[in-house]
């Protein structure tokens, strides 16, 4: 059996992540169970992540896996497991934030993503093997963004089609120590306050005469 992995966007496997996921069918089948049980302990093998959609592994079926404190905020290792989600703007408020993703390694982009949505999907139990309902509205917060994400995997669709701007981790990083340095990065600041700070200073450099960043940050 070929190990389960993440597909990235330059892959020779990557068509699945631009296909329409299959909706999954309740009372789960057990070979849906199966896969299930393979994608939890696949998650539970790598850190630093908030989690994957079943595409990204392979799998084009509608299931995410999610770091649990994203999801109702209380620490596990366990990742919750959500079968056939969907989300709905709250209201028409829009905003930039950040994002990566472990299908575009080493970069970051800027989409405009809702601030609050209202997340509906079947919750899969890893101890009874079957689903309950749940609906959850998240307010102006990552898992927000993190839901609009990681459902558009199930759409056939990777952040990068939506960013207006992207740039490299290391890009990201000198420009996060450049923030720290002038003292414009808060504690209490969201993702979506610090999404069009980073974003201007992209922008800004793109469009500057230099190819350096560090003599560009210099320089301001």
């Amino acid at each position: 059996m070929v190990p389960m992995q993440i597909i990235t966007v330059d892959s020779t496997h990557s068509a699945v992540l631009r296909q329409p996921a299959t909706p999954v069918s309740l009372p789960l089948h057990i070979d849906t169970i199966a896969e299930i049980e393979t994608m939890r302990a696949f998650y539970k093998t790598f850190s630093d992540k908030a989690g994957f959609a079943a595409p990204q592994v392979g799998i084009s079926k509608k299931i995410i896996l999610i770091e649990n404190s994203l999801f109702n905020d209380i620490p596990s290792d366990e990742p919750v497991i959500l079968i056939n989600p969907v989300w709905e703007p709250i209201n028409n408020e829009k905003a930039l934030d950040f994002e990566g993703c472990l299908s575009v390694p080493g970069k970051i982009g800027f989409v405009e993503r809702y601030l609050n949505v209202a997340l509906s999907a079947w919750l899969y139990s890893f101890e009874t093997k079957t689903v309950s309902e749940i609906q959850h509205d998240y307010s102006a917060e990552f898992s927000s963004v993190l839901w609009q994400h990681e459902i558009d995997h199930l759409c056939g669709t990777v952040y990068t089609d939506k960013a207006k701007l992207v740039i490299t981790i290391e890009e990201f990083a000198m420009m996060q120590d450049y923030f720290i340095q002038k003292g414009a990065l808060h504690p209490d600041m969201t993702l979506f306050d610090m999404g069009p700070l980073f974003y201007r200073l992209a922008q800004e450099y793109q469009q500057s005469n230099t190819n350096d960043l560090y003599a560009f940050l210099s320089g301001q």
